[in-house]
């Protein structure tokens, strides 16, 4: 029997860190570098525990600033960071759309490189990389077995169904037609 696997997703840690830009010495509300979308979670200025609240009733605030008053007796300074932890995500679209929107920077990284960038590159290419021809190497049935006993020991089969038991048992003639296609 195989053994249990890991366990499925089922909830997506966030965690943000927020600067703050300044506070107003009447009420104590710090203006913070970014929006925060939730107040839900642990949040600790400076390593101490806080419970920030948002504060929308300020009109010399712009509206797209957030601004949020500390429930404990540490206040803010400018220059303090704010750092919540939080477990937002529970559903599984909420988790997907999270992955993606971590994984997508990296996926997508040479999406923003403009057209000219490339054709420089390929220009480059042409004009500086020497052209040769690439002999493909002349393996035999031999190599191909030993790279087969020399692969992956899982007794699983793999996605196209073959397993490796399977492959090496081929007889020679059978073997070299599936090398061949």
């Amino acid at each position: 029997m195989r053994p249990d696997g890991p366990e499925p997703l089922d909830f997506h840690v966030t965690k943000h860190a927020y600067h703050v830009l300044a506070v107003d010495p009447h009420t104590g509300a710090a203006l913070l570098d970014a929006n925060v979308e939730s107040f839900a979670g642990s949040w600790t200025l400076n390593g101490e525990w806080i419970s920030p609240v948002r504060s929308l009733d300020f009109g010399f605030v712009a509206a797209n600033r957030t601004w949020c008053l500390s429930e404990s007796g540490c206040i803010p300074v400018p220059g303090h960071t704010l750092r919540c932890t939080a477990v937002l995500v529970t559903d599984v679209p909420a988790i997907h759309a999270t992955l993606l929107d971590f994984w997508r920077p990296r996926w997508q990284a040479m999406a923003d490189v403009p057209q000219d960038a490339w054709d420089r590159i390929v220009q480059f290419t042409q004009a500086f990389v020497p052209r040769g021809l690439i002999r493909a190497a002349n393996f035999g049935l031999s190599d191909f077995c030993a790279a087969f006993r020399k692969g992956s020991a899982l007794r699983t089969g793999g996605p196209d169904g073959w397993h490796k038991a399977d492959i090496l048992a081929l007889p020679d003639c059978v073997f070299r037609e599936v090398i061949r296609t």
